[in-house]
């Protein structure tokens, strides 16, 4: 087919022209081979997913430390065991390994260098020259790979004991790792009896070593990184016929790479995991992943011994490993994969309602199996528990993600009603396994089950209800102790794998090097801070050191019962380095030693960055502006994914050739690359969203959408026409205003950010020396006819304006008013005068400020040359909502006018059902000629003013509707970790209908990333009155909390007892200013007192909320709860007036 190519290009070396047959027969190939390359353009365009980034805008933006510090500490101290301490001492005579490079310092240098921390916190840093291999991509649920390096600090904050203890335990680790590099370096396991290499026991992939890679960093030791890099090779799985374990492989092999990413910020970590993510997909077929695969065949099965039943653990145990992945590369298959067990689960619901589920599950009927199972939470069923709580707390308790801690929740009771039994004559506490159908239970308990104390305790961190946060912490004491006596009962000091009660009976006398019961005792630890548990977890170590230490590692125990010499069998697994004594480790540092509100340590002991620490400022979904409509929970998941990862479009081949044929192919490749399809009830682009119904709706659909955005003719400015002659003078008057404006401009200043308008300085660079007063004044200029100036303002533009210069003299520009000013102004000038040099100009500068995009937000302070961004330090580097939500209209259009989409995608990400309440305005539409927001209409207007116009009409049934409608829209808000920071009665809005809604978002804030941590005191929120305030915001004696907004709903109480502006009689009666009523309020030397007509269960509400102590407020759910009580409308018994 390609000879009259080849024969043209001959006659064409030869200088020679071609015949017409030979020009014919090279127009129809060359017409083939046109129509083959746009088949293939738009065959990619539909089924590639587009990230929201490339690679090169994140280059330098999160910068990976290949490297790292050696963990300080500090000389041993006296130990009881001898043996022990003589190791410790060893320790600290022998240089110290730097996590994966050489010449660091050694522990001793180390701590006498300058200290590395002020306090106890741990430091994340980023190097000068970030690399350059550096691809994250953002995905909807985390915008953030590892975010610098994590630097061990292990021994900041701990004794001398703790320290002594942290050092034999490292010592320990010296040893397995000494026997396994010196025996065994990178096979899956070395003999610790006979030092024998084990090279494939897992698949031949250095399972040990990568399982090891955490650990080997949190203790500031290894050189295993470069074998990761130049040997770890997939490419021999399967070709010997051998099945993998994909649950082994995703929690100990692609686990330790992700973690080992997240802790050290090298990409070769990341690049290798997601190698190995891609080999194990396969594996996941209706809805699960299967547990034997191999990857050579790409066949896959389940476990034979099983019945060829999927086991609830396996399949529950992989989502928190694939949703890490799927986070730090950009691409949301694995964490789809991996998600839709949990639709499976939610499906099919618990076994009669119980919140437990049965171990197995059939894989032809997708269901779980009802007869011949077991319902346990040791063995086989024990991590899917684990991963509930914890998937949930990776994601940043996102309120998509709730329904995982309620089947939490749900199978605690479930634990507590239907498996939790007491043993009297052991005084233990154990949890039972049931067989199925008959529920009847077995008095046995697995060492595996010791991770459920941990987990109790974990779970109580981020739990709202006080009476079950006391009732889960109680039944993990109880369990914890069970699990210690374990060990403390048996000759040996090691525990059995399995014991039946009562009386603690050997059933499996084995000690296999697990880590549950010293992982729940490191929970325990730091959730309660009673040493207790430290000393435990020393004794238990003690014991594994004087009982199953080998010549090359440590092996497991065989008769843990027997006060013989013990026997130890030849196998040292992986996890006793991932886990066992990393825990041990982490048991004796500090709470803020890889702290749990930081990191999510997954079923194999690695540590995950959650999403709320990966995000460097907090963030506000812009929900209330940009609404989604999602039908129901289960699409939830898919439309924050397809926002980022949008829909593909399909074509037709045959409408593509018609297209070839008509001229219209370049058409549909720009439309396909910024046109939404149709069906889904969401928009990822720049196109207005069909909103839900409100009591005034406008809705714009997409077609007249698009109708409105198309090219237009110039504007033509009439300002005349349609006005009397009062109104042409007013216009005339105005004109000249600007005209003398200008005037004082271009004269003293053109070209100049600004001029001062007394003295006639020329101010260059105010916002970057760009000229902003000129840009911002185009469409200005040419709407009032000042023709004469604005053709010499766009002669500068065109000649002059140039952003080359900016962030070379290391200054930032604030990426909020260029945006709005600069940007704005450009594309005004542009849509009225239809100059394609106001949209170049605007597309140059829009290019520049793309790299202030991260997390789903602009970041609002950008150094434009060193691509540098971080937010304002006096909002201690906190997003504001009116920041990152004023950027939509100036993105969105400039990508319908470009035909680029990602300037549209850099502002739609955010657009989550996460401020989706009635009770706070919602918007409707977008005016598309003027592109204005079009929110809902309240035709009462705000409370404050409906108070005072309408005195004697508004009932109390009527106030209170009004005030619980504003309690639930803070309720909401708070449930998101969003706070107001500006609620008054003004922002309360009305209906006719009796409806009242929340306004005011603009000064709104997220806390997900703040509420964990210690924040400076929070500034006073721009435009926010002080009359509303909580005295301590007044004062600006401490961060503003939720407690600050109750307070605030609390004053709104006493506006609808009183009728008044608060404080509005006291300024009057002694002649306040409002400096001085300032001080007054914050001295609390002025109160709000309410009439004796208020009902009194108004008043006691009203008072908790105006509590002078933050802590004693209730929270609004709790406001809420108590506005709806039935009588408190009517009851007008004697209550105290004053709150104090």
């Amino acid at each position: 087919m390609f000879h009259p190519l080849l024969q043209f290009l001959c006659l064409l070396g030869n200088g020679m022209a071609p015949t017409s047959k030979v020009r014919v027969q090279l127009f129809v190939c060359c017409l083939v081979l046109f129509v083959l390359a746009q088949g293939y353009i738009l065959r990619r365009l539909s089924v590639e997913p587009k990230a929201l980034t490339t690679s090169s805008s994140h280059d330098d933006v999160i910068p990976h430390l290949r490297g790292g510090l050696a963990a300080v500490t500090s000389p041993v101290s006296e130990l009881n065991d001898e043996a022990i301490e003589n190791q410790a001492r060893d320790a600290t005579a022998r240089p110290s390994e730097g996590p994966w490079h050489v010449g660091v310092p050694s522990i001793s240098q180390a701590a006498t260098s300058s200290p590395l921390l002020n306090e106890h916190d741990q430091v994340e840093t980023t190097p000068t020259t970030p690399t350059s291999s550096q691809t994250s991509s953002p995905t909807s649920r985390n915008p953030t790979a590892a975010v610098g390096a994590f630097v061990p600090h292990p021994d900041v904050g701990v004794d001398d004991v703790q320290r002594s203890r942290m050092l034999a335990i490292r010592s320990a680790m010296q040893h397995a790792w000494s026997g396994y590099e010196t025996h065994a370096f990178g096979a899956d396991e070395v003999g610790p009896v006979s030092g024998d290499r084990k090279q494939d026991v897992w698949g031949g992939l250095g399972v040990t070593l990568v399982d090891a890679l955490d650990t080997l960093y949190i203790m500031g030791m290894a050189r295993a990184r470069d074998w990761v890099e130049m040997e770890l090779d997939f490419t021999h799985l399967g070709k010997d016929g051998d099945n993998i374990s994909v649950f082994e492989i995703t929690i100990r092999e692609l686990g330790g790479l992700l973690s080992a990413y997240d802790l050290s910020g090298d990409d070769a970590f990341r690049a290798r995991a997601v190698e190995l993510g891609d080999l194990l997909l396969p594996a996941f077929a209706n809805g699960i992943f299967y547990t034997q695969f191999n990857v050579f065949k790409q066949t896959k099965t389940m476990n034979g011994w099983t019945g060829y039943r999927g086991l609830l653990a396996d399949l529950g145990t992989l989502q928190l490993e694939l949703r890490r992945l799927s986070d730090v590369t950009g691409n949301p298959i694995y964490a789809e994969r991996g998600d839709a067990f949990y639709d499976i689960v939610q499906r099919e619901g618990s076994y009669e309602h119980t919140g437990l589920f049965p171990v197995h599950f059939e894989v032809e009927s997708g269901t779980f199996s009802m007869t011949n199972s077991l319902i346990t939470i040791g063995a086989l069923g024990d991590s899917f528990y684990e991963y509930l709580l914890k998937v949930w707390l990776y994601s940043g308790q996102r309120q998509s993600d709730a329904f995982l801690r309620d089947l939490y929740n749900d199978a605690v009771q479930g634990i507590e009603t239907s498996l939790l039994r007491y043993s009297k004559p052991d005084d233990a506490y154990y949890l039972q396994e049931v067989t199925i159908p008959g529920f009847s239970g077995q008095p046995k308990q697995d060492h595996l089950l010791c991770f459920v104390p941990g987990m109790l305790a974990l779970g109580t961190l981020t739990d709202t209800d006080p009476a079950r946060v006391v009732k889960h912490l109680d039944m993990a004491k109880k369990l914890m102790k069970t699990c210690y006596n374990l060990y403390s009962r048996q000759p040996t000091g090691l525990a059995p794998d399995i014991v039946t009660f009562p009386g603690f009976a050997v059933a499996d006398s084995r000690y296999r090097l697990r880590p549950e019961t010293v992982e729940s005792l490191m929970y325990l630890y730091r959730v309660t801070k009673d040493p207790m548990y430290q000393d435990w977890g020393w004794q238990i170590f003690k014991a594994i050191e004087k009982h199953a230490k080998t010549s090359f590692g440590y092996g497991a125990v065989l008769n843990v019962d027997s006060a013989a010499a013990s026997h130890v069998e030849d196998k040292m697994e992986s996890f006793f380095l991932a886990e066992t004594l990393k825990y041990h480790y982490l048991l004796q540092s500090a709470p803020s030693f890889v702290p749990l509100d930081k990191f999510v340590f997954n079923t194999e002991a690695h540590p995950f960055r959650t999403l709320a620490s990966c995000y460097p400022v907090d963030w506000v979904d812009l929900t209330g502006i940009t609404r989604l409509t999602v039908n129901s929970k289960a699409q939830r998941r898919a439309v924050e994914l397809s926002m980022q990862f949008p829909n593909r479009l399909k074509i037709p081949l045959v409408l593509v050739l018609v297209a070839l044929f008509v001229g219209l192919q370049i058409y549909i490749v720009s439309r396909l690359d910024i046109s939404p399809t149709a069906g889904p009830s969401f928009d990822a682009f720049s196109r207005p969203r069909r909103w839900k119904p409100s009591p005034s709706p406008i809705v714009v659909t997409e077609k007249s959408a698009a109708a409105n955005f198309a090219p237009r003719q110039k504007f033509i400015p009439l300002p005349h026409e349609g006005v009397d002659e009062t109104q042409i003078a007013r216009q005339d008057a105005i004109r000249r205003a600007m005209q003398h404006a200008w005037s004082g401009y271009e004269t003293r200043a053109f070209g100049a950010d600004e001029v001062a308008p007394v003295s006639g300085e020329r101010r260059q660079n105010v916002w970057g020396g760009i000229g902003v007063t000129l840009v911002d004044s185009l469409d200005t200029l040419y709407i009032m006819g000042m023709h004469d100036e604005f053709q010499r303002a766009r002669d500068w533009v065109a000649n002059e304006l140039e952003f080359s210069h900016l962030g070379r003299d290391g200054d930032t520009i604030s990426v909020f008013e260029v945006i709005i000013r600069e940007l704005g102004g450009l594309l005004s000038a542009y849509d009225l005068s239809q100059d394609n040099l106001f949209k170049a100009k605007a597309v140059e500068l829009a290019d520049l400020l793309l790299p202030a995009y991260e997390d789903q937000v602009f970041y609002t302070k950008l150094n434009v040359f060193t691509k540098r961004k971080s937010m304002n330090h006096w909002t201690h580097y906190r997003a504001f909502l009116a920041d990152v939500g004023t950027l939509q209209l100036e993105m969105r259009y400039l990508s319908d006018i470009t035909g680029n989409s990602e300037y549209a995608e850099k502002v739609s990400s955010p657009s989550i059902v996460l401020l989706d309440s009635p009770f706070l305005l919602q918007a409707v539409g977008v005016r598309v000629r003027d592109l204005h927001l079009v929110v809902e209409f309240m035709d009462l207007g705000d409370l404050q003013t409906h108070l005072l116009l309408h005195v004697k009409r508004a009932s109390w049934p009527s106030k209170l509707k009004w005030a619980r409608a504003a309690a639930r829209a803070l309720a909401h808000l708070h449930g998101v970790h969003v706070l107001h920071r500006h609620v008054k009665s003004r922002h309360i809005l009305l209906h006719s209908s009796g409806r009242a809604v929340l306004a005011g978002l603009g000064n709104a804030v997220s806390t997900l990333a703040a509420s964990t941590t210690t924040s400076p005191p929070s500034s006073t929120p721009h435009g926010a009155s002080f009359r509303w305030m909580a005295p301590e915001v007044v004062a600006s004696r401490a961060p503003y909390t939720a407690a600050a907004d109750v307070f605030s709903l609390g004053v709104v109480l006493w506006e609808l007892d009183s009728l008044l502006t608060p404080y509005a009689r006291e300024q009057a009666q002694f002649g306040w200013g409002d400096v001085h009523l300032m001080r007054q309020i914050q001295a609390r030397r002025v109160t709000l007192a309410f009439s004796t007509e208020c009902p009194g269960g108004v008043v006691r509400v009203a008072l908790q909320c105006l509590s002078a102590d933050p802590t004693r407020r209730p929270t609004a759910a709790q406001v809420v709860d108590m506005l709806s009580q039935q009588d408190i409308a009517t009851a007008f018994d004697t209550v105290p007036t004053l709150y104090h």
